[in-house]
């Protein structure tokens, strides 16, 4: 009868840290944040405000004018004006 081989070290049981009780939870989407300054931002919004009141007060007609054209080439072909998600 032959006699068990011996334990080697690399055959020892290795003690593990205990599962935590609640799986750890993902991480959300990390939100934006502006780089810029509070005075940049502020500066940068108060010109893109002028700039919507200055298009609001447009009476040149070019939209009335131009509208037409755009429209029939959306209904002609919708799908190339489609943006790719």
């Amino acid at each position: 009868m032959k006699k068990p081989a011996k334990r080697t070290k690399s055959r020892r049981w290795i003690s593990r840290q205990p599962k935590p009780a609640t799986k750890p939870q993902a991480a959300g989407p990390k939100l934006w944040v502006d780089p810029q300054p509070p005075a940049e931002r502020m500066e940068r919004n108060l010109k893109a405000a002028a700039l919507l009141r200055e298009w609001m007060a447009d009476e040149s007609g070019y939209d009335e004018e131009v509208w037409p054209a755009l429209e029939q080439a959306l209904k002609e072909d919708p799908i190339r004006f489609r943006e790719d998600f």
